[in-house]
């Protein structure tokens, strides 16, 4: 009974990988990534720009891929607010902005060194990334959560409208950093800190920088965290 079970259970897996599709498709040339759906997305760098697409094949084709003035738009022709269970990888040579919303997943496996780079999480979409960067300008809010962790020369950032700002484990050199309307920005600077929290938002800061230039206004709150 039990290898007839095990049997089953087996052939029914090859089923359901069977049922996977992948589509690869080249691209032209981008420089921004823009995912307007309830996907999960992952980075990764080569030395040509394309997608692929993972999934059954309904899954697959509710996703619209666009490139238009070097910005490649990943979004759901059906609905926004159904998750889709596909999964877009897609493959950069140089990357100087990434927006999430709507509920996505932006990632990247492994570290990425980059001079320049602008993120903007929004809308309960979730990003993470290692980063060996220069400077970071980054906007979170309505539900989003911006994970970002490695070191970074100079952080300018904001959390708002229960947006969070997730970075005690990216080393920063110096930073801006401003959190309102119920934000909440979590940072490690080192040299020079510039923060201000007003409307509810809440700066959470790790150990002490050098020289920190707080300001509060109207029930915000900049803490230094307890380890």
């Amino acid at each position: 009974m039990k290898r007839g079970i095990i049997a089953f259970l087996f052939i029914l897996l090859i089923q359901q990988v069977d049922a996977q599709s992948v589509r690869k498709m080249e691209l032209p040339s981008f420089k921004a990534v823009e995912v307007l759906g309830n996907f999960e997305v992952m980075l990764e760098q080569g030395d040509k720009e394309g997608v692929s697409l993972v999934g059954n094949d309904g899954e697959v084709e509710r996703i619209k891929i666009a490139v238009k003035g070097g910005v490649l738009r990943i979004s759901d022709v059906k609905s926004l607010n159904s998750r889709s269970e596909a999964m877009v990888i897609v493959r950069y040579v140089k990357l100087e902005k990434v927006l999430a919303t709507a509920g996505s997943l932006v990632y990247k496996k492994d570290g990425w060194a980059v001079d320049n780079l602008e993120i903007v999480c929004s809308s309960g979409a979730k990003v993470d990334f290692v980063l060996q960067a220069g400077k970071i300008v980054a906007g979170v809010d309505k539900g989003g959560t911006l994970t970002l962790k490695g070191t970074a020369k100079f952080a300018d950032a904001e959390a708002s409208t229960g947006g969070i700002f997730d970075a005690y484990e990216l080393q920063c050199d110096s930073a801006t950093i401003r959190a309102n309307t119920g934000g909440l920005a979590k940072v490690f600077v080192t040299q020079y800190l510039q923060a201000n929290a007003s409307a509810g938002g809440e700066i959470s800061y790790r150990r002490a920088p050098k020289k920190l230039v707080p300001k509060k206004v109207l029930g915000g709150k900049i803490e230094q965290l307890v380890e």
